[in-house]
């Protein structure tokens, strides 16, 4: 178990007060991200990632790190206009 203080506790680590401690198995994230990715449209994944220029670099592979960057961002519920449909 770890134990983390916040920035309040002394630095001596000291812990006064009272605690919530939760023991279990993190969730297995497979399972949300196949969930995530199923309602994921190709065709606006792409037209998205086409047309966001900032991700673009002229790099190798730019439209797969474009498509990655939009996933990240939309996972974490950035959808900027668009939202998710069934995939295709």
């Amino acid at each position: 178990m770890v134990i983390e203080l916040s920035p309040r506790a002394t630095a001596t680590g000291v812990f006064e007060g009272l605690a919530h401690v939760v023991i279990g198995d993190r969730p297995d994230p497979g399972p949300a991200a196949a969930a995530f990715l199923s309602v994921i449209s190709p065709a606006e994944l792409e037209k998205a990632a086409l047309a966001r220029h900032d991700l673009m670099d002229g790099q190798p592979h730019e439209l797969t790190r474009a498509m990655l960057a939009l996933l990240r961002e939309w996972a974490l519920g950035q959808w900027g206009g668009v939202e998710p449909e069934k995939g295709e």
